[in-house]
Parts: C-alpha cells; sequence; structure tokens
C-alpha cells in the first residue's frame, strides 16, 4: 500500500519525536565534539553554547522542525537544541511533598 509509508518529515512522526515541552528541565549532558556534531542542521552551533554543558535549563518552547529552546538561569540569550542532544531532569524544591515507592514499574512511567 503506497500510503501506508509516511515521510520522515510528516508533522505525524514529528509530533511522536519530540519527547519536551515548555516548562520541563533538561540538562546538556556531552561533550561538546558531539554537541557541536548534533547541532548541525538544528539551530547551529556558537562556541558560547559550552558554557551550557552541565547546566539544568528550563524548555522555553518547541520549533516547528522540533528543535528545542531552552533558556539557562544567567545566560541572557536562550539557545535552539537538536532534542537528541537533551536530557529530561526532574527538579525538586525544598518543601515540595514528594512519595517514595518501591514499585519499580510505577516508578518508570
Amino acid at each position: 500500500n503506497p500510503n501506508s509509508h509516511q515521510p520522515q518529515n510528516s508533522p505525524q512522526l514529528q509530533k511522536a519525536i519530540c519527547q519536551f515541552k515548555p516548562g520541563d528541565s533538561v540538562r546538556v549532558d556531552l561533550e561538546m565534539e558531539i554537541l557541536k556534531a548534533l547541532q548541525e542542521g538544528h539551530g547551529g552551533w556558537n562556541p558560547k553554547m559550552k558554557q551550557v554543558i552541565g547546566m539544568i535549563g528550563v524548555v522555553h518552547g518547541v520549533t516547528k522542525n522540533n528543535d528545542v529552546i531552552v533558556s539557562f538561569k544567567g545566560i541572557w540569550q536562550p539557545w535552539t537544541f537538536n532534542p537528541a542532544a537533551l536530557q529530561r531532569v526532574e527538579t525538586y524544591w525544598v518543601g515540595e511533598l514528594v512519595r517514595i515507592s518501591e514499585d519499580r514499574e510505577l516508578v518508570k512511567q
């Protein structure tokens, strides 16, 4: 069936690829050379990006191409990243109530 194959740039596939949404906490946890390579075609590389490697930022938005716009505390300019360069980070605040569970399957969700 010729209609069963969707092109790689179809909106349905793009929606499935991007796992980040505004407000998510993320970290760039890659070596600079790997990050440089991943940035090709995804907003490009700027040498100033190396200062955010290892930092936790907040997703500001997602572009129509599924690149992720991230803001970092103390850095005036948000950066656009290839989603493959980002790792979601769970953040908790002092005084926030958390529940501890030994149910590994529940925790994975």
